[in-house]
């Protein structure tokens, strides 16, 4: 990895630990290698963008650290597109508490898919 690469790493990681508390590097290492274009995101925009799914689901901040790391596409793609997958599975499960816990466990089901 060069040192511009490096030092976006590591930005990123501190931006990750700060918003979710998310510090374990080989995690950060898989989520860049999915959605490289993470590294030029703000501080703002990640906080953004958790704040959105964690509120969104109910989340407690150990259910977001769950589902963040796995769907790091959740934190790239528009919040609309994302609050319209947790409006679809909504409808179809019939509540948010239900989606909430299928979210923590199949994160994939609100990303761009």
């Amino acid at each position: 990895v060069d040192q511009v690469n490096r030092t976006k790493f590591l930005r990123f990681a501190t931006i990750m630990n700060k918003t979710i508390g998310l510090d374990d590097p080989t995690t950060l290492q898989r989520m860049i290698s999915q959605q490289p274009h993470l590294l030029v995101y703000s501080e703002a925009t990640i906080a953004a963008r958790t704040t959105f799914i964690q509120n969104e689901l109910g989340l407690t901040s150990q259910e977001l650290l769950k589902i963040v790391p796995r769907t790091p596409c959740a934190l790239s793609s528009y919040n609309s597109t994302t609050l319209e997958k947790i409006e679809s599975w909504t409808s179809y499960l019939g509540n948010k508490q239900a989606v909430k816990h299928l979210a923590v466990k199949y994160p994939n089901i609100i990303q761009n898919s």
